[in-house]
């Protein structure tokens, strides 16, 4: 199933898309690839707040738009790197049985999963009240943990299994 179609299905069954990927293989490429599209949708969210700013400010939109790229396209890969290790290790430390690469596959994957609500989040918060924006970032954030949980004990269950 493409990407688009494993995103819609995970909204319904977490545990059935992670499975599929799981059973096609966990490789490094792909979850880089989940990374950086993450970084890019979510570069993609920001674009009306700054659009907002930059008129706000007199500042040029193309400048702040330029920073952002890099900061979502490199840089937040790297911080999901960094947050899918420490999580590994914490959950190693009381006897998880997943490997590096499949709790940073839970982790990307998550987080690619709740890039549709990030880009609503974006949309919404130029346009719409600060407490319906905290709303939509709320439901946002749940909808990750509730993914990145799922598919976590997904792969720590199999492992046990194994």
């Amino acid at each position: 199933m493409s990407v688009v179609g494993d995103i819609v299905t995970a909204y319904r069954n977490p545990v059935a898309v992670v499975a599929g990927q799981a059973e096609k293989g966990v490789n490094e490429p792909q979850t880089l690839f989940f990374g950086m599209l993450f970084g890019f949708l979510s570069f993609l969210a920001q674009l009306p707040v700054l659009s907002v700013q930059a008129d706000r400010e007199g500042h040029p939109l193309f400048a702040l738009a330029a920073a952002n790229l890099v900061a979502f396209l490199f840089f937040l890969p790297l911080m999901l790197y960094l947050l899918a290790g420490l999580s590994h290790a914490i959950l190693a430390r009381f006897g998880g049985a997943a490997s590096w690469a499949q709790s940073r596959r839970a982790l990307f994957w998550s987080a690619l999963v709740s890039a549709p609500l990030i880009l609503l989040s974006g949309l919404a918060a130029p346009v719409l009240p600060h407490p319906l924006v905290v709303a939509v970032q709320l439901v946002t954030g749940a909808v990750f943990f509730w993914q990145w949980i799922a598919c976590q004990f997904y792969f720590e269950f199999q492992a046990e299994r194994a």
